[in-house]
């Protein structure tokens, strides 16, 4: 017969000690100024926001390679607990596990900061909220200095604006163009436009500053306000404008890093100088309008409205208000491209 054996219970394997998970002061602090972009332009870059040359007061991207990265941070160290070494802070943040890392870049208004796939969002933030209020004076400016008392023109203009507030992430399809004499008033409504935008509005009088070889302080804007910054005889800036207003797609090249396509979601808006526009309707996104009143109208109108008190800034806020208030602005009928819409 065969002989049974007892069988002794299997011993149960300690559990592995867990040690509790932390991140360094060191690596917090850089991840709350700087992130790893996977792929920008085909580099692996590393990323931080920057107050702009452009606009001052505002912030753009800027980009810097591992090596630069190294170098900035080459005289600050921390001690390695392993190896009880010291070692340079830039190091020891581009290999700790925990730095901050993003697979790619975006720019989504009124989206999440990080979106679907790992992608940071540039977007910050509008630059005034959206309340109810009095925007009385600017609406005067508009129809009687703008529009010149032209009703078909003031709607147009109103619906520009409206359009750019509803879709921030589109183009317009059309550039807003003033002309008029000194003095006259024309700023006024893109001045308005560059504080509700906030961060993503930038003001130009260089064209450089659009047709340049390193625009990455593009990146990041949907306004843009080409302030007397262009001539109708300069053939590569109306190339650029054209672009601007009526393409998908921008090239954009900070420096030190190639060349690479990125979603076109500006809206263009420019005073003064003609504008390019060749003589074909199809290639002609532009629409201006000359400012005629008198001066001494112009003035009257004018000084309430760049007034550098509260009234100014709550104008802006219920601007903004109103023109999200109003019927939605389809694709069809009511987009900007298309002047004679009702």
């Amino acid at each position: 017969m065969p002989k049974l054996v007892p069988i002794e219970p299997e011993l149960e394997e300690p559990e592995p000690e867990t040690r509790p998970v932390f991140t360094p002061r060191e690596i917090i602090r850089l991840n709350r100024k700087h992130a790893v972009i996977a792929n920008l332009g085909g580099k692996c870059v590393i990323m931080e926001f920057v107050p702009s040359n452009v606009t001052p007061g505002t912030e753009e991207p800027s980009y810097q390679t591992f090596k630069s990265f190294r170098e900035r941070y080459l005289n600050q160290y921390v001690r390695d607990e392993i190896s009880d070494k010291k070692i340079s802070i830039g190091q020891f943040w581009l290999a700790h596990p925990r730095r901050r890392q993003y697979e790619g870049l975006d720019l989504v208004p009124d989206g999440p900061s990080v979106l679907p796939g790992n992608i940071f969002n540039l977007w910050r933030r509008w630059g005034v909220e959206a309340k109810k209020g009095d925007w009385s004076l600017l609406r005067k400016h508009v129809y009687e200095v703008l529009a010149n008392g032209d009703r078909k023109f003031d709607d147009y203009i109103i619906r520009w604006g409206a359009w750019t507030f509803q879709h921030p992430g589109e183009r317009t399809g059309a550039a807003l163009v003033l002309r008029g004499g000194k003095g006259s008033g024309k700023g006024v409504w893109g001045d308005v436009f560059m504080t509700i935008f906030g961060e993503h509005g930038l003001q130009i009088f260089d064209p450089a500053h659009l047709t340049g070889k390193h625009n990455a302080h593009l990146q990041n804007k949907l306004f843009l306000f080409a302030d007397e910054a262009f001539w109708a005889g300069d053939k590569t800036a109306e190339r650029t404008l054209k672009g601007v207003v009526t393409e998908k797609r921008m090239m954009i090249e900070p420096k030190g890093i190639n060349a690479f396509p990125w979603p076109n979601r500006m809206s263009l808006h420019g005073r003064e100088r003609e504008m390019g526009c060749s003589s074909k309707p199809r290639r002609t996104p532009l629409c201006s309008r000359q400012c005629q009143r008198t001066l001494e109208k112009e003035l009257e109108l004018l000084r309430p409205c760049t007034r550098r008190d509260r009234s100014r800034r709550t104008g802006r806020n219920a601007l903004r208000f109103a023109t999200n208030e109003t019927r939605r602005l389809g694709p069809n009928e009511q987009h900007p491209t298309n002047p004679s819409a009702p």
